[in-house]
């Protein structure tokens, strides 16, 4: 619910290793946007729940996301842990809210639940097929102790055909 104009400053503190390798505040590369903290905080605040296949070259250059990346800073904390951050938000008119996350998506301690990975999977395949293919994979994995293999393959062949 935040957006991008309600934004004065974002702080981010991070694990030291994490503050080094990910804090690059100009990236100018695909890879180098992918690795960019700043740059992913950016993203979100723009486009919301995005996923790596979100991020391309209009991205990379897009004039909301850049001109939000001098607003933003990386700081080590140690008291942070290797794969957590906690974020400050500092909004236009003085108030702040901040958020931590310890472990993040996906970890053991905060796992992704079915409904989350059926999301993802629909997100990254919908490019290479239709719908009901896609579904297809879903009901098999979801079923995976109780078809035979060939099923599964079966349908994850199907995602590749086109509408």
């Amino acid at each position: 619910g935040l957006a991008p104009s309600d934004v004065e400053s974002i702080t981010a503190f991070c694990h030291p290793v994490v503050a080094q390798d990910n804090a690059d505040g100009d990236p100018r590369t695909l890879l180098a946007g992918r690795l960019s903290l700043p740059f992913n905080i950016a993203l979100v605040l723009v486009l919301g729940n995005v996923m790596s296949t979100d991020l391309d070259e209009a991205t990379l250059q897009d004039a909301r996301i850049r001109g939000l990346l001098p607003k933003i800073t990386v700081v080590a904390d140690d008291a942070m842990p290797r794969y957590g951050c906690r974020v400050r938000v500092r909004k236009t008119g003085g108030a702040e809210v901040e958020h931590r996350i310890d472990e993040p998506r996906g970890s053991d301690k905060h796992p992704y639940l079915w409904p989350d990975v059926v999301e993802k999977f629909h997100r990254l395949v919908a490019p290479l097929g239709n719908a009901a293919a896609r579904e297809a994979v879903v009901q098999a994995v979801q079923n995976l102790e109780s078809i035979d293999a060939m099923e599964l393959m079966q349908a994850l062949k199907a995602v590749r055909k086109t509408d």
